[in-house]
């Protein structure tokens, strides 16, 4: 068995099959062309986010930020679109508007030295605030009325697919070939796996966490952008709350909260079982109130698992270092 599950990301697609399947023939709203849909829009979404997610715990950092990022960066983006700026520029500007604020964290963790939890939960309060105080001059709906060119982004299929789908996979195939085949790729598994070697070797720690960072805040300006052209309206509930989830998407995936482990393929795997448990309370029309403790056993089960073959690999190979 251990050689089949190596990690918990195997884990986790097995779970997904498995719940998948059980959904399938025990609902039959599951396997509809409506419930794929909402199915294919989570997961663009909250994979963009999760794949820079998955990219910072590999670096052996995280980002609470990223739900205000989100947030901030779809309001960016409708604001502009209101100001009757041509859609690329928006959408362009909103995303480099939230690789600034990544990199505001990146500079705060890297360059100054604050601890990535107070870093980052600063900034996450800090993006709140400004969107409840840019939400204070929109009707309760927030921004709408966007041009249909815009909304084809969240709306539009190509292949039976969402187009903001296809975008997703797209990035998700660039970010694996980044960290698996360039060198500067690699630098974020070494970083992770020992600082202070990567230090002494010369690598730029503070440029790679920077950038790491900087990614992520621009994948999820990237999910917000993605979501108001999908919902047709940027509100203040715009990617609210939704920062533990990707945490967990990525822990469950295979990635480690000491760094070093991490892959696309795992940002995926765990955003759609996420994705799917999700699913599984509308279908079956169950309390939310037990959403919060289900996602909070799956991560348990998760790291205790990786625990679990850590500790069989240590007893297999008693002189490999982990």
């Amino acid at each position: 068995m251990l050689a089949w599950f190596q990690s918990s990301r195997e884990v986790a697609f097995l779970l997904t099959v498995v719940g998948a399947a059980t959904m399938a023939l025990t609902n039959r709203y599951f396997a509809t062309a409506s419930n794929f849909d909402s199915l294919q829009t989570i997961l663009a979404v909250n994979g963009m986010i999760a794949l820079g997610m998955m990219v910072l715990l590999i670096a052996g950092f995280f980002d609470l930020s990223v739900g205000s990022t989100m947030g901030l960066a779809g309001i960016v983006c409708a604001m502009l679109l209101h100001a009757h700026l041509p859609i690329p520029l928006a959408v362009a500007a909103a995303v480099l508007f939230g690789a600034t604020f990544g990199l505001v964290n990146g500079v705060l963790v890297a360059i100054i030295g604050i601890n990535p939890l107070v870093a980052t939960l600063g900034t996450m309060f800090v993006g709140r605030g400004i969107i409840e105080t840019i939400a204070t001059t929109q009707t309760l709906t927030g921004f709408t009325g966007f041009p249909k060119s815009f909304t084809d982004l969240g709306n539009a299929k190509a292949g039976g697919l969402y187009l903001m789908l296809w975008i997703f996979l797209a990035i998700a195939i660039v970010t694996h070939v980044a960290l698996k085949r360039f060198a500067w790729g690699r630098q974020f598994f070494f970083l992770g796996s020992n600082p202070n070697a990567a230090h002494s070797f010369g690598f730029s720690t503070r440029r790679i966490i920077s950038v790491a960072y900087a990614l992520a805040g621009a994948l999820a300006a990237s999910a917000g952008v993605l979501t108001v052209a999908r919902a047709e309206t940027a509100n203040r509930y715009l990617g609210a709350g939704i920062e533990l989830e990707i945490i967990v998407a990525c822990l469950i995936g295979g990635a480690s909260t000491s760094g070093g482990r991490g892959s696309v393929a795992g940002a995926i795997v765990g955003t759609m079982l996420m994705a799917l448990i999700r699913n599984s309370f509308v279908l079956y029309e169950l309390d939310t109130q037990w959403q919060s403790v289900i996602l909070g056993a799956v991560l348990i089960g998760a790291v205790v698992w990786e625990a679990a073959i850590r500790l069989a690999r240590n007893r297999a190979n008693p002189n490999e270092v982990t």
